[in-house]
């Protein structure tokens, strides 16, 4: 696994940090030149600013905790820029990587989301609110009642998953008559399902089910790498929001079944979801059926 920084800053005159024009325009050469002595993969925007477009973007990418990272942000800390400097990881596995992991971190994303959504809740689905941290707010909704929606939402959709929505609900997923069969075929564990009924014309019903994930996994690896954010709450995780591929300790993943959530959770401001871990064959199943989700494999830790 290769893990790259995607770094992003931004350079304005107007932010009263400079004395005068001339002055910004010394000191982005000098940003300039760091860029190019480290030989940084870039897109600089514009090349040169002018007193009218007084700003310049950088887009770069370095890798995670690499040497060069490293010397890097130094700079950035010596020039008072490190906290103007944002950022994404991304993960780079090998096709090795993704084969051989005995469960992949399943996201499905926007694609898989509803389009012009109306939540659960607006037809009557019932939720407990319950406030997991008093210092940051963050909460839980826990489903107390049948799912209503409407099906029509699903369209062509074999699988599709409703968003939390954060001040009335929590995500749910969504699947076919058809993949309901299909898992049940196969024989596939870890889930269990949940008619939906049907809000809207009668004529636009798609018979179709909320999935319910059963097993939930052991905690991660202690060795498992973890980013404190400045707004993350050290009262409810310690650890803070998940940035990386699931660490599993080998001996941890003595059992698991095809569909699976982790002990852990991720979250926003105010809402928490477990990551979906499901097995190869379900992988291999989406693959067949054009459902293209998003996968990570997990990393396996050793014993040493």
């Amino acid at each position: 696994m290769k893990v790259l920084f995607l770094g992003f800053l931004k350079l304005k005159f107007d932010s009263n940090k400079y004395i005068s024009f001339k002055n910004y325009i010394e000191f982005k050469e000098k940003v300039d030149y760091v860029f190019e002595v480290n030989n940084i993969e870039l897109e600089k925007i514009p090349e040169k600013p002018t007193l009218d477009d007084s700003y310049a973007f950088y887009d770069f990418m370095l890798e995670y905790q690499s040497e060069k990272y490293y010397e890097f942000m130094n700079i950035m800390e010596e020039f008072k820029l490190n906290d103007q400097v944002h950022y994404r990881l991304e993960f780079k596995f090998t096709n090795k990587e993704m084969e051989q992991a005995p469960l992949l971190s399943m996201a499905t994303h926007y694609d898989f989301y509803a389009t012009n959504i109306k939540f659960p809740s607006e037809f009557g689905t019932k939720y407990d609110k319950v406030f997991v941290c008093p210092k940051c707010g963050s909460i839980i909704y826990k489903q107390i009642s049948e799912l209503y929606w409407n099906t029509a939402q699903m369209k062509k959709k074999l699988f599709l998953e409703i968003p939390a929505d954060f001040y009335s609900g929590s995500h749910a997923i969504i699947i076919t008559e058809r993949l309901a069969n299909i898992f049940k075929e196969q024989g596939f564990t870890g889930y269990s399902l949940e008619p939906v009924i049907h809000v809207g014309k009668k004529d636009k019903e798609i018979k179709c089910f909320q999935m319910i994930i059963n097993h939930t996994m052991p905690p991660f690896s202690e060795k498992m790498p973890y980013i404190i954010d400045e707004d993350d709450c050290l009262v409810c995780s310690k650890k803070g929001r998940i940035k990386f591929p699931p660490y599993y300790d080998e001996a941890s993943l003595n059992y698991y079944e095809d569909f699976n959530l982790s002990y852990e959770v991720s979250w926003g401001k105010k809402s928490r979801q477990s990551l979906l871990l499901v097995s190869q064959r379900v992988k291999r199943l989406f693959d067949s059926l054009k459902i293209k989700p998003v996968y990570e494999p997990v990393v396996i830790v050793k014993e040493e």
